[in-house]
């Protein structure tokens, strides 16, 4: 469904849409162990977005110092708060 969405919005050519959506019928996990085609599988996945990733940070707002900061901080606090309840549980 991500990727008919990202094709026909025009974010992603057929081709990266093609690789975005192989990773559909990928199951991917820590116990499911990993195979030469599970790498495969995520390999195309990096490279169908990249190009994606380049088009967000060239035509994206640049962010202020201040929501930076701002997102640095919170997400350093919710780190170190989901590793104690990780550790304690």
């Amino acid at each position: 469904m991500l990727a008919v969405g990202a094709y026909r919005s025009g974010t992603l050519n057929l081709f990266y849409s093609i690789l975005l959506g192989l990773m559909g019928i990928h199951y991917s996990g820590v116990l499911k162990g990993t195979t030469w085609s599970s790498m495969a599988i995520i390999t195309g996945l990096c490279i169908a977005l990249i190009p994606l990733g380049f088009k967000v940070l060239k035509d994206g707002p640049m962010p202020s110092l201040q929501t930076v900061i701002k997102w640095v901080v919170i997400l350093a606090l919710l780190g170190g708060i989901f590793f104690f309840i990780g550790q304690n549980a």
